[in-house]
């Protein structure tokens, strides 16, 4: 009997570890439901699909990559001329320069929120321009950045403002990222400073700018800047099908994106989703 009971004690033991188990990958697959509720999660991002960031660009054209390990994937990216300079927009969970080195010339950050900066990875950048939600501009051997004032919620822009457009300009085409630009219009002055536009970062749902894609609103404004490409950020699942109906078939590409001139001339309105499978391991 007494074995008996012990072999029993034992199941019973067994049993209840395993539910442990199962209890605890549920909750943290609960949490990290709700960490990336509102940022797009549909990539599968296998091992074999990652990749770390590029450091040669051998295509003759601006190379542009996903480079932000958080959850927030669409935010940073790595601007690379043809020539290879380096230029990074919106740093947030990117992996410091002692880490993985990238010889980044600049560093730019349209706001102060912490997925669009990165104390840490700019920090190990010392000899590096920067500009940081700030106004002004800054150039280096291949590029030149303009920050715009712009609002973060709303028409109203602050002084200083509390996000900023930038305009980067490199190898011929005009680069725009919005930041978190919540205007339900661009101001006359906005448009005539960032004239042109070969392509655009643009949010669509942002409930901290007081924007979701279905309202129209960023649709809108990309309808008055007319970029030829769109690459969106802030979005959800949801959104896709809704940004499907604006601009057609919506181009998906692993972490790099390729352009130049003879390229944009052809296109106009096109979104493309480049998928982060950036790793730095």
């Amino acid at each position: 009997m007494k074995k008996k009971a012990i072999a029993i004690l034992g199941m019973v033991c067994i049993f209840c570890i395993g539910c442990g188990a199962n209890k605890g990958n549920a909750n943290t697959e609960t949490s990290v439901e709700k960490k990336d509720s509102t940022e797009i999660t549909t990539e599968t991002n296998t091992a074999e699909e990652k990749q770390k960031p590029l450091l040669e660009n051998n295509s003759e054209k601006v190379m542009i990559q996903c480079i932000s390990k958080s959850a927030y994937k669409y935010n940073s990216y790595m601007i690379t001329s043809s020539g290879g300079e380096n230029l990074v927009i919106d740093p947030t969970a990117v992996a410091a320069k002692e880490e993985y080195d990238m010889n980044v010339a600049a560093i730019v950050s349209t706001h102060n929120h912490p997925d669009h900066v990165d104390k840490k990875f700019t920090d190990s950048y010392p000899d590096a321009q920067k500009l940081i939600h700030e106004e002004g501009s800054i150039s280096t051997k291949d590029f030149k950045v303009t920050l715009i004032p712009s609002s973060h919620n709303g028409d109203n822009i602050m002084n200083p403002a509390d996000n900023y457009i930038a305009l980067i300009e490199v190898d011929g085409l005009r680069i725009v990222h919005m930041g978190d630009c919540g205007q339900t219009s661009l101001t006359e002055e906005q448009l005539a400073q960032l004239g042109e536009v070969d392509i655009c970062f643009m949010q669509y749902t942002n409930q901290q700018s007081g924007i979701k894609a279905s309202d129209g609103t960023a649709v809108k404004v990309m309808e008055q800047l007319l970029p030829k490409r769109i690459i969106p950020t802030h979005y959800t699942n949801d959104d896709l099908s809704y940004l499907a109906e604006q601009y057609g078939k919506i181009e998906e590409l692993n972490n790099v994106m390729y352009a130049d001139n003879d390229e944009l001339s052809e296109e106009s309105q096109k979104m493309y989703r480049i998928l982060n499978n950036v790793t730095y391991q």
